[in-house]
């Protein structure tokens, strides 16, 4: 019974990340420095990392991982759909900054509640997100200053 809860909180945490590409596929688009748009792909990059661990992890525990961000992530993605084209870079680097923030504490929330087993999963994308929100702050001081 409880690697059936390990398995739905496993899910939850591969549709963050599979909401993360969908966001990063959005800014991507909208993003006019190539420098950022290239640091963003490289993101965009690391979640799909992190997705196919997950998935991998899922499926070693006999689960059936899902390959859509849900409901929250058609809602994201529509949302995206409706905001202005004309986002500057800044705009772009602090929404993704705060969806950076909010998925590392939904995967710790979500680590807390999982077996010991898979913590050493959950702990290595948290510390991956980590550096990615540091990146993320990097980028904005420097884009503030040019």
């Amino acid at each position: 019974m409880h690697q059936q809860e390990d398995i739905k909180h496993l899910n939850q945490a591969l549709k963050g990340e599979h909401m993360a590409i969908i966001g990063y596929d959005h800014y991507i688009q909208h993003l006019q420095d190539p420098n950022i748009k290239s640091k963003f792909q490289d993101i965009q990059q690391k979640h799909h990392d992190h997705a196919r661990l997950l998935a991998k992890t899922i499926q070693d525990a006999n689960g059936n991982p899902v390959n859509t961000a849900g409901l929250m992530g058609w809602i994201q993605d529509i949302k995206y759909r409706f905001l202005p084209k004309s986002q500057n870079a800044n705009d772009i680097i602090g929404n993704a900054l705060e969806g950076e923030e909010l998925g590392v504490k939904m995967l710790i929330e979500l680590s807390e509640q999982i077996s010991s087993e898979y913590k050493s999963v959950m702990q290595t994308i948290i510390d991956e997100n980590y550096l990615i929100i540091k990146n993320l702050n990097e980028m904005k001081k420097q884009n503030n200053n040019s």
